[in-house]
C-alpha cells in the first residue's frame, strides 16, 4: 500500500461511508456519540422515545462529492447490508466518474452487519484490498496474498468526516424545526445532502489530513485535545 506521505492525495480516492439514525424527537448534536477511551467502554446510552419513529439513512463522501442518501426502511441486518452495497451502491455511484470508481477505496465502520463472512467475501472480491474497515471475525479468513482490509481504529470518531462533520451538519438542519412525518424528515435529509458544497467537503478533507497527522504523531491514540 503506498503510505499517506507518499501519496497525500490519497484520501480523495475514499469512499468514507456510515449510517445515522434520526428520531422524530432528535436532539441537535454537533456529533454522534463520541467515545475517547483506549478499551471499548460497553456504552449504553437511555432515552425514552414514547410513540416515536426513526429514519435510518446511509451516507459517503468521496473527495469533493455527496453519495446518497439511502434510506433503510427497516432495522439494518447483514443481509440488507449486503444488498445495499450489490444492488444500490452502484446505482448511488453512477454520478462518479469510472475512473474515480476503478480506484475506488472502500471504508466503513466496525458496525456487527459490516464483519459478517458474506459481506466481507464481498468487499474483498470487489475491491481487493481497497477496503478499509475494523478486524471483525471474517477478517482473518479474507487475505489476499498474505495481506488483509486495511484496518480503520475502532471507536474512532475523530478520524470519520462523516462524524466529525456531515451528520452533525444535516442534524442541524433536519431538527431546526419539528419534523412531523418520516416522508418530511427523508425530504429535509435529501436538502441537507443537496446543500452540502464542493468548499465545504475541500475544507473537510483538509481537515482529515491535519487530524490523520495528528493521529500518527499521537502514535494512534486518543489526540482529541490535540485538536484546536
Amino acid at each position: 500500500m503506498e503510505t499517506f506521505y507518499e501519496t497525500p492525495e490519497f484520501f480523495q480516492n475514499v469512499l468514507f461511508t456510515d449510517e445515522s439514525t434520526f428520531r422524530k424527537d432528535g436532539i441537535i448534536n454537533r456529533y454522534n456519540r463520541r467515545y475517547y477511551r483506549q478499551e471499548n467502554p460497553h456504552w449504553l446510552g437511555e432515552k425514552q422515545y414514547q410513540g416515536g419513529w426513526s429514519v435510518n439513512v446511509w451516507g459517503g463522501l468521496l473527495d469533493d462529492q455527496v453519495v446518497g442518501p439511502y434510506f433503510f426502511n427497516e432495522p439494518l441486518t447483514a443481509n440488507r447490508y449486503l444488498h445495499f452495497l450489490r444492488e444500490v451502491l452502484p446505482l448511488l455511484l453512477e454520478n462518479v466518474n469510472l475512473e474515480v470508481r476503478g480506484r475506488m477505496w472502500f471504508q466503513q465502520d466496525g458496525a456487527p452487519v459490516h464483519n459478517t463472512n458474506d459481506v466481507t467475501n464481498f468487499l474483498r472480491q470487489t475491491y481487493g484490498n481497497r477496503f478499509i474497515g475494523n478486524k471483525g471475525t471474517a477478517w482473518y479468513e479474507n487475505q489476499i496474498d498474505g495481506e488483509g482490509p486495511i484496518l480503520w481504529p475502532p471507536r474512532s470518531p475523530d478520524l470519520s468526516p462523516l462524524d466529525y462533520f456531515f451528520w452533525g451538519l444535516v442534524k442541524d438542519r433536519v431538527y431546526a424545526t419539528p419534523c412531523n412525518t418520516k416522508e418530511e424528515m427523508k425530504n429535509r435529509i435529501r436538502e441537507a445532502f443537496a446543500s452540502v458544497t464542493v468548499e465545504m467537503l475541500r475544507n473537510t478533507q483538509n481537515n482529515f489530513i491535519k487530524r490523520a497527522n495528528i493521529c500518527l504523531a499521537a502514535e494512534g491514540g486518543i489526540f482529541e485535545h490535540m485538536l484546536k
